[in-house]
């Protein structure tokens, strides 16, 4: 008899292992990233930027959004919405209701913004961004992103807001000094955002928080 109750304990304790390796939160089922260019940017030949990616990926595979979602499972969701760093009092009333408008409770939000940001505007985008992480409520992650080239003061508030509204904070401004994938011959715009190998490491630490 306590060999059959050892059996169907290991046989329980298997399935429950097997069960939580699911790769993402559990009832999640969609992720919807709210970034500026480095989530995604439309053709922009001004820049010679010739394709819908987060720049300056080589294609859409290897932007930092479609890359989580494809190693986590989830359908995605990614929206430019660097107008709330550029002009924040002005925008956030349209921007905000339009960019959460299908979220729900079973959505991980990741929150990318902040590079584009006119420092003179940092109070009223500090304002913008706790609206929009307001209008995340109910989901099942939050998560907020640092800056790419690591503004100190931004990084602050953006961790502060992060925390208040109960998000996980990733940090990525130490990769921008070391990296890698400096490409020549780009026009700034482009050269100065992460390239493949950076947005994989940006993807790598967004997937960690949504375990």
């Amino acid at each position: 008899m306590n060999r059959i109750l050892i059996i169907l304990f290991l046989s329980l304790s298997l399935a429950g292992c097997g069960g939580s390796d699911s790769g993402h939160q559990s009832g999640a089922q969609s992720i919807t990233v709210l970034g500026n260019s480095i989530a995604v940017e439309p053709v922009n030949t001004n820049v010679g930027w010739t394709h819908v990616s987060g720049m300056a990926a080589s294609d859409a595979a290897h932007d930092y959004a479609h890359l989580v979602a494809s190693s986590t499972g989830l359908a995605l969701d990614v929206q430019n919405i660097s107008l709330l760093e550029q002009d924040p009092l002005d925008t956030y009333f349209s921007v905000i209701p339009t960019a959460t408008s299908k979220l729900g409770p079973h959505s991980v939000v990741v929150v990318q913004l902040g590079d584009e940001l006119n420092v003179d505007k940092r109070s009223d985008f500090d304002s913008a961004y706790s609206k929009l992480l307001d209008a995340t409520a109910g989901t099942e992650k939050l998560i907020c992103v640092s800056t790419w080239w690591s503004d100190v003061e931004t990084d602050s508030m953006i961790s502060a807001a992060c925390a208040s509204h109960g998000g996980a904070y990733v940090y990525i401004g130490d990769i921008y000094p070391v990296r890698t994938d400096v490409t020549t011959g780009e026009d700034t715009a482009v050269a100065i955002r992460p390239h493949d190998p950076s947005m994989a490491l940006i993807a790598h630490r967004i997937e960690a928080a949504t375990l």
